[in-house]
C-alpha cells in the first residue's frame, strides 16, 4: 500500500478528489473568466493571477463527471511540469496528511476515465476518494485552442 504526504480536497461536480498538496500554489476565488472562441468544453475560459493568465480547466468533461452546470466559485493554481494551471472547483475541503491508500477491493465504482488518472484511493471521514494522478493534466492540449 501507498503512502501519500499532504493532500488536497477538492469537490468538483459534487464528487470528491484528492491532489497531492506539493504542487499546490494558490487557491483564488473566481470572477467570470474570459471565454475563448471555439474552445473546448473543458477549458472554461481565461482567468488573470498575480499577473499571469492562464487557462481555467474543467476536469469533469475529461473525468466523464455529469452534473447540473458546473459554475465554480474557486480555483486552484497548480504548478506541474513547469507549468501553471488553473482548476475550477466547487469547494476547497482541505488539507490531509499521511494518509494510506485503502485496498482496491474498497474500491469505488468509478469510470474508466477517473480509474486512468487514479493514483490510488485514500479513506477519508468515511468517504472514498480518489487520489488524482497530475498526469490528467497533460491530455489538455492548450496549443489547438
Amino acid at each position: 500500500m501507498t503512502a501519500f504526504g499532504r493532500l488536497l480536497l477538492i469537490r468538483i461536480e459534487g464528487e470528491l478528489f484528492a491532489l497531492e498538496a506539493a504542487a499546490l500554489k494558490q487557491v483564488v476565488p473566481l470572477e467570470r473568466p474570459t471565454p475563448v472562441p471555439r474552445s473546448p468544453q473543458s477549458l472554461l475560459g481565461l482567468i488573470a493571477v498575480q499577473g499571469d493568465i492562464l487557462p481555467l480547466l474543467d476536469l469533469a468533461p475529461l473525468l466523464s463527471l455529469e452534473g447540473e452546470g458546473f459554475d465554480p466559485p474557486y480555483a486552484i493554481i497548480l504548478e506541474h511540469k513547469g507549468q501553471l494551471w488553473a482548476i475550477a472547483t466547487e469547494e476547497v475541503v482541505g488539507l490531509v496528511m499521511n494518509l494510506e491508500e485503502v485496498e482496491a477491493k474498497l474500491r469505488i465504482p468509478v469510470s474508466e476515465t477517473v480509474q486512468r488518472f487514479s493514483k490510488g484511493l485514500i479513506l477519508h471521514k468515511n468517504d472514498q476518494v480518489v487520489v488524482l494522478d497530475l498526469k490528467v493534466l497533460d491530455q489538455f492540449d492548450l496549443l489547438k485552442v
